[in-house]
Order: structure tokens, then C-alpha cells, then sequence
């Protein structure tokens, strides 16, 4: 497959299918971050896996008003964190901030 990039809230996410790698980088004023972890293959498929399941099911959630309605305020406010599907020029900038940003600490 190759590599896919999602977006969640500040942070973005790249999962490596050929390499079973996910990386998440993020920066903002309070927290830097660029994290790789490298798994084996089943453990790689099941964070996959269950990343794009819960996008998708919190997606269809937020897309059905009748969902919503019955949702509770805390509930409510989760969506504001569902992923997005990103493109790697996306998760390159995010990841150059945090780089340059701990580059400029050491």
C-alpha cells in the first residue's frame, strides 16, 4: 500500500504499511512531539485497523443528525476530534515545525 496521512486536532499521523511504522508529530506553544513507533506486522494492522475504524464510525456518527441529537454535550464536543484524511505536504510541515523547534532547544 505505501504510507497514509490522517490529521487529528493539532497532530498528524503517518502509518507506513510497508514499513509498519506510525509516526505522530505535532507542534504547538505547550507541546512538541515526533513519535515513530515501529511495530510488527499484527501489531501494526491492529492500531491500523482500529484508527480507521473509529474515523470512520465517529465520521458517520457526525454526519447523522438524528446521532447527534442523542449525543450527550461531552459527546458533542469529541467530534471536534475526529480525524481527517491529510496529504503528506500536511504532515512534512507539522513535522519540520517540531524538528526545527527542537533543534533550536538543544
Amino acid at each position: 500500500m505505501a504510507k497514509e496521512y490522517y490529521k487529528v486536532s493539532n497532530q498528524c499521523i503517518e502509518f507506513d504499511t510497508d514499513a509498519f511504522t506510525m509516526t505522530v508529530t505535532m507542534h504547538n506553544d505547550n507541546f512538541t512531539v515526533v513519535s515513530i513507533q515501529k511495530m510488527d506486522e499484527h501489531g501494526f494492522n491492529g492500531q491500523y485497523l482500529t484508527f480507521k475504524g473509529s474515523m470512520y464510525k465517529s465520521m458517520a456518527n457526525a454526519a447523522n443528525p438524528a446521532v447527534v441529537a442523542s449525543m450527550s454535550e461531552q459527546d458533542r464536543r469529541q467530534l471536534d476530534h475526529i480525524p481527517s484524511i491529510a496529504d503528506v505536504d500536511t504532515f512534512n510541515e507539522m513535522k519540520q515545525s517540531a524538528l526545527d523547534y527542537l533543534q533550536t532547544i538543544s
